[in-house]
């Protein structure tokens, strides 16, 4: 059976995701392992494929999420999009004023992922598209890297060089594990 095109959209999305941060793993062995020069040439490019991805995956999940968005659960929706943006002021005043944390994109990165990901399993299990039963792994697939990602964002200043460069490509492992699973699990 052919699957619904803003399906197909998001499908395809979380997999350009996916390549995104497998490509930014790659990016960051090359231009962050300690004691060696910046990645030159290839970081930039791998930098740069990094950007294509992200750019492509938003934009077809988005597309897709748009097209269901208003049949779903518009309500539900909304309510992801306040939390997020009422999450990362918190986190941010959180991190700097009790973990003395200097503010990086990836706390940005962590919440806006957050958001995008529950965006995804949220409408399309409202939408009816989304396999049985998928919503509550998805949810814990999603919390699981999140609570990873903010971890290593809070560690990662006050660890040795080689750990923090460790560190650093966890939650891009996880969150690319985790949209993997989201994925495979969400296809009826």
């Amino acid at each position: 059976m052919l699957e619904p095109v803003p399906f197909r959209d998001i499908v395809f999305g979380q997999v350009s995701l996916v390549a995104c941060c497998l490509v930014y793993l790659a990016w960051w062995c090359v231009a962050f392992r300690p004691g060696v020069a910046a990645g030159g040439r290839l970081g930039y490019a791998l930098l740069a494929v990094t950007m294509v991805l992200a750019g492509v995956g938003m934009s077809l999940d988005i597309a897709g999420l748009r097209a269901l968005w208003y049949g779903a659960a518009g309500r539900a929706e909304l309510r992801i999009l306040l939390a997020g943006v009422l999450a990362y002021p918190l986190l941010l005043l959180v991190t700097v004023k009790w973990f003395h944390r200097v503010p990086t994109t990836e706390l940005l990165l962590i919440v806006a992922w957050a958001v995008l990901e529950t965006l995804v399993v949220t409408v399309l299990v409202l939408a009816g598209l989304a396999a049985d039963g998928a919503a509550l792994p998805c949810a814990l697939a999603i919390v699981f890297a999140t609570v990873v990602g903010l971890a290593c964002y809070l560690v990662y200043y006050r660890l040795a060089p080689w750990p923090a460069f460790v560190c650093g490509m966890v939650p891009l492992g996880i969150d690319a594990l985790a949209m993997m699973f989201v994925t495979w699990r969400l296809v009826p």
